[in-house]
């Protein structure tokens, strides 16, 4: 044998030898010696105990859903599960000329006009995959246009353009999303006085199904593609091409994000409703998010190494949804200080999953359960630290939160709330460990 290999086999028997040493001796190198005994703390507690404040934030804007916006109807008899929500997209700015041998002349009538707009049929939830009718109504208005009570109005017999009809699920593909378009053919005798008046053709779109009902548009995006669009022909020549034109919104002025938002937006007439006492909600409409604050014991937070953190949560069934449909929580924590004290403030300032990574957490909002939410990474991340520089909270949300009526309801820490009903937090923990040499 050679020399190198004699040496080489010489340290690796005495490596071995050393860990079986470290073994015999107990827990004096763990981290060399992996089969030493760590023994692992568990502890569950009561709400009530250690959450400072359990509370609903309800209220989130149907404005700033960021790729898709919600059309949907609910036919239940009892109004806690009736659901109402309307869509607008906006043309304020429609070409007006088009090229007549050469010259630019003013279009003076809408032929052929219609709305084409995209939506995934494998999101699209029907009665059975049953029909849903889905009805435009011109929706221009003076003043004040962005008011729910106002715009609910609009949506009447004198002012409607026109409709479509269609069955979801049966042009989806086998696998994956399947993006399908639907065009409605306006009334142009409506249309044509925004023509060659204000130049904004604001369309209104209702849904009618023998049964609960919706899908989301895709909104406008930098891509230009499965958008939707106003087109027409100002001429009777069918040789023209029709002029096509992309939501905008040209108010209100100097409100550069609000203008993009208000291209296309959901009216939410009747939502989800508010939870009642002693619950707490996630998602819905308008959208709602859960917001906990913990009282954890600092001997634990700050003075162990912290492997699991699970927040479990009792949740009711809505009798709006089916036992199979689904929806996503993400748990987030976030970056505000002591000085922010108002909860509804402090949801905003949500952490990047970048920063502190959560997994998120599936629901069936149909079905009564029990959910397990995983925070770890958060509470690691408070440990050391006071309450002035991170603030022991974590916030939930709602996946596509306001473009879903998908709503998800826990029962509360409230001390009217039965104990085995009330939300429980499992802390798993090791103590500190000496990684001294023996």
């Amino acid at each position: 044998m050679r020399r190198g290999a004699i040496i080489a086999l010489a340290l690796a028997l005495s490596a071995v030898s050393a860990c079986r040493e470290d073994l015999r001796g107990g827990a004096a190198c763990p981290t060399l010696c992996p089969g030493a005994n760590v023994v692992v703390r568990d502890t569950v507690f009561d709400g009530a105990a250690v959450l400072r404040l359990d509370t609903t934030i309800a209220g989130y804007s149907p404005f700033s859903a960021a790729t898709e916006f919600l059309i949907a109807t609910g036919t239940n008899t009892t109004p806690q599960n009736t659901l109402d929500v309307r869509g607008i997209i906006r043309f304020d700015s429609v070409t007006a000329q088009w090229d007549s041998a050469g010259k630019l002349v003013p279009s003076t009538r809408a032929e052929s006009a219609y709305v084409r707009f995209w939506f995934d049929t494998l999101v699209t939830k029907s009665p059975v995959n049953g029909p849903i009718t889905v009805s435009a109504y011109d929706v221009d208005s003076t003043g004040i246009d962005t008011t729910t009570a106002v715009l609910a109005t609009l949506y009447r017999p004198d002012r409607f353009l026109g409709s479509a009809t269609f069955t979801p699920g049966l042009r989806a593909a086998p696998t994956g999303p399947q993006v399908d378009s639907l065009s409605i053919y306006l009334d142009s005798s409506k249309i044509n006085p925004h023509l060659t008046g204000d130049r904004l053709v604001r369309v209104g779109l209702q849904i009618t199904s023998p049964g609960p009902a919706w899908f989301n548009i895709i909104r406008l995006t930098a891509l230009g593609t499965d958008v939707p669009s106003f087109s027409y022909r100002p001429t009777t020549d069918t040789a023209v091409a029709a002029l096509v034109n992309a939501p905008n919104s040209v108010t209100p002025v100097g409100d550069t994000t609000l203008l993009a938002q208000l291209a296309e937006y959901s009216v939410v007439v009747v939502g989800t409703g508010s939870p009642p006492a002693g619950l707490l909600t996630v998602g819905g409409l308008p959208a709602s998010r859960t917001y906990f604050q913990f009282n954890l014991p600092s001997r634990i937070v700050d003075s162990t190494t912290i492997i699991r953190a699970t927040i479990t949560l009792t949740h009711l069934a809505s009798p709006l949804f089916a036992p199979a449909d689904t929806m996503f929580m993400f748990p987030e924590g976030i970056l505000s200080t002591g000085v922010v004290t108002d909860p509804g403030k402090n949801a905003l300032f949500v952490a990047p999953s970048t920063l502190i990574g959560i997994d998120s957490a599936r629901v069936f909002p149909g079905v009564a359960d029990t959910v397990n939410v995983e925070f770890v990474n958060a509470v690691r991340r408070w440990a050391g630290r006071g309450a002035d520089t991170v603030q022991r909270v974590i916030v939930l949300t709602a996946n596509n939160e306001g473009a879903t009526p998908y709503v998800a309801s826990f029962y509360s820490a409230d001390a009217g709330v039965p104990a085995s009903l009330r939300p429980h937090i499992h802390i798993a923990y090791v103590n500190p460990v000496n990684y001294a040499l023996p």
